[in-house]
């Protein structure tokens, strides 16, 4: 992020109960950290390292009893990796391979790194632009914007809708069927998710414990 002419960095602290002192991931060489998510003791972040002619784009987790540190994804260039989730089992993140693509593809890998899967593609049909996901052990919800094409286009269709996924990605359903803006979204387990819902015309904090369906 660049704010009147510098740099303005970000970096990812966390705070055990024990002690309430935070402690900050490592940013060493000046990389910035972002995105984190937190679960059964991890912790999922991304991480830019800038060079003057280059730049390293990775998903790492890192094991907060242990201390080890696990990249999950590299990519070299102008790539766009996270915001992440993560589960007792996977980490999950959208990506875009190239920062100009259109649509983001959705991945999972194991906390080790090992197996890495894309769930979603980024081309093809039913491709979404990923703003923000969470994760539980069984799926991943995400929030898909969906881009304004011209003046007075701005309606329903145009605001941010929750897709759940399952781990596999073999099933995509929506979680709500309301009109309105859905975001913020939260899993608690299972395939439930609380979310921020503006149907009613004011900011609700809402729950369904399944998705909704297609709202074909």
């Amino acid at each position: 992020m660049e704010t009147k002419g510098r740099t303005v960095s970000r970096y990812v602290e966390y705070v055990r109960l024990s002690d309430r002192i935070p402690v900050r991931v490592s940013d060493a060489g000046g990389a910035t950290t972002a995105s984190p998510s937190i679960s059964h003791g991890r912790i999922a972040y991304t991480r830019i390292a800038r060079q003057p002619e280059s730049r390293t784009h990775t998903v790492e987790v890192l094991d907060l009893t242990t201390g080890r540190t696990t990249v999950v994804q590299k990519l070299d260039g102008y790539a766009a990796l996270g915001p992440t989730g993560i589960s007792g089992s996977s980490v999950y993140w959208p990506a875009k391979d190239d920062a100009s693509a259109e649509r983001t593809a959705i991945r999972r890998a194991g906390l080790d790194g090992t197996g890495l899967t894309e769930i979603s593609p980024a081309t093809g049909p039913g491709a979404i632009d990923a703003a923000d996901l969470t994760a539980s052990e069984d799926a991943v919800t995400v929030t898909v914007a969906t881009p304004v094409t011209g003046p007075g286009t701005y309606d329903n269709a145009t605001l941010t809708k929750l897709w759940q996924f399952s781990a596999d990605g073999k099933r995509k359903s929506r979680v709500s069927c309301n009109r309105g803006e859905q975001l913020s979204a939260t899993a608690t387990g299972a395939r439930q998710v609380v979310r921020i819902d503006s149907t009613t015309g004011c900011s609700d904090a809402v729950t369904r414990t399944r998705p909704a369906g297609t709202c074909g």
